[in-house]
């Protein structure tokens, strides 16, 4: 049996932010990349919330429910290329601010 190659994803990140949906998984990962990369392998991840604090990683099937979170919280959503660069409604402003060129 073929599998239909499933289009390549990437994690869009947002800082203070929470994700109030619900978490399927915690697990104590501690760092950013390997949030990431358990997130990219699970296909029923959607979504993680990373706290830099405690060092939790809580995986989310879906982020609907976004909300503000502290400094120490940032989520990390999945999404197609194109999405990320096609949805700007989507985009939050970041800390970092920027200008609008790039490639």
């Amino acid at each position: 049996e073929q599998q239909e190659a499933l289009p390549e994803v990437v994690i869009e990140f947002k800082r203070r932010r929470l994700c109030r949906d619900r978490t399927y998984q915690a697990v104590s990962d501690g760092n950013q990349a390997k949030c990431e990369a358990r997130c990219l392998s699970d296909p029923n991840c959607g979504a993680f919330v990373l706290n830099t604090d405690t060092k939790m990683c809580y995986m989310k099937e879906t982020c609907l429910a976004e909300v503000a979170g502290k400094s120490v919280h940032f989520i990390g959503i999945k999404v197609a290329p194109t999405e990320v660069s096609s949805n700007n409604e989507g985009k939050v402003a970041t800390e970092s601010g920027g200008g609008g060129t790039g490639s």
